[in-house]
C-alpha cells in the first residue's frame, strides 16, 4: 500500500465485505427456513436492502441509514395527516 491511510482504507474494504456475505448467507438460511424473525431483523424495511444492527452501528437499528430513517418517517407523517383530514 502507498501509506497507512490506503492500508486501513482496504482493510476495512476488506472487513465489510466479509461481513454483508456473513449476513447474506443468514439471510438466505433464514428464507430458506420461512423465519421471518430473521428476514425483518437483517432487512430495512424502507428499501430491503441487508442490514444488521449492532457492531458499528446502534443495537437499536433499524434502518440501513438517514436516507431510509427520513423517507420512513415522511411516510408516516403523510398516513397521519391523511387520517386527520
Amino acid at each position: 500500500y502507498c501509506d497507512d491511510v490506503c492500508r486501513a482504507h482496504a482493510y476495512r474494504d476488506r472487513k465489510k465485505a466479509a461481513q454483508d456475505f456473513v449476513l447474506g448467507l443468514m439471510l438466505a438460511e433464514a428464507e430458506w427456513n420461512g423465519d421471518r424473525g430473521i428476514i425483518r431483523l437483517l432487512t430495512c424495511p424502507t428499501c430491503g436492502r441487508i442490514t444488521f444492527a449492532g457492531g458499528d452501528r446502534r443495537s437499536d437499528a433499524i434502518y440501513c441509514g438517514g436516507t431510509c430513517r427520513s423517507r420512513a418517517w415522511r411516510q408516516r407523517a403523510a398516513r397521519r395527516a391523511r387520517r386527520s383530514a
